[in-house]
């Protein structure tokens, strides 16, 4: 299933990111469309901050199967760890992340993905190897081993990122989009609706 986002919410969701300086946590509405897709639209009041994560706020909490949150410029603008293992392990279809770099949507195709891991005894190495692609791609990141310190985004390492998870396994897939591509006034006057694949 494609899924899409108005200009509006693809513009609140960039609000959020570069206005709070903590993660922002809210579900989606869903609604079919004539476009032979689903809809997404932001339900405002679901909107919150994380809970209080170790040294960062997360959301964790929400019971729901279309889901976002962002990551502010001073964390990593890609899905953490937490943010794969949120959508494997829960009753969650899409997960959309944004950040200073776009938004990533993560997919869940099969609401048994988590049972056909376990079943299969693939379950933490899949896990180990989503762990090191995503740490692979935070090292990048990091500058002279400066926590804080972030380099740009090298689209060559976000392709690889992208897909060296997307061939692993089918059933979860993760895609991006960087704002100027979702946010271009010539193409929003033309279609007022972005997909995210």
């Amino acid at each position: 299933m494609d899924y899409c986002l108005s200009k509006d919410d693809i513009e609140i969701l960039q609000a959020y990111v570069f206005t709070q300086e903590l993660e922002v946590c809210g579900y989606f509405d869903v609604v079919d469309n004539i476009l032979g897709t689903q809809e997404l639209t932001i339900s405002h009041e679901s909107i919150k901050e994380g809970i209080k994560y170790e040294d960062r706020q997360a959301c964790f909490s929400l019971q729901t199967e279309y889901m976002f949150h962002t990551h502010p410029p001073s964390q990593m603008s890609h899905p953490s760890i937490e943010d794969a293992k949120l959508i494997i392990e829960r009753n969650i279809k899409v997960s959309v992340i944004a950040t200073r770099w776009g938004i990533y949507t993560i997919k869940k195709k099969n609401k048994d993905f988590l049972k056909n891991l376990k079943s299969s005894g693939n379950y933490k190495e899949y896990i180990r190897f989503i762990e090191d692609v995503l740490n692979n791609f935070t090292n990048y990141q990091l500058a002279f081993g400066h926590p804080k310190v972030l380099i740009g985004l090298s689209e060559p390492m976000m392709v690889d990122m992208l897909n060296r998870i997307n061939s692993a396994e089918k059933d979860l897939q993760i895609s991006f989009h960087k704002w100027d591509d979702l946010i271009q006034k010539e193409e929003v006057r033309k279609f007022k609706r972005k997909k995210l694949a």
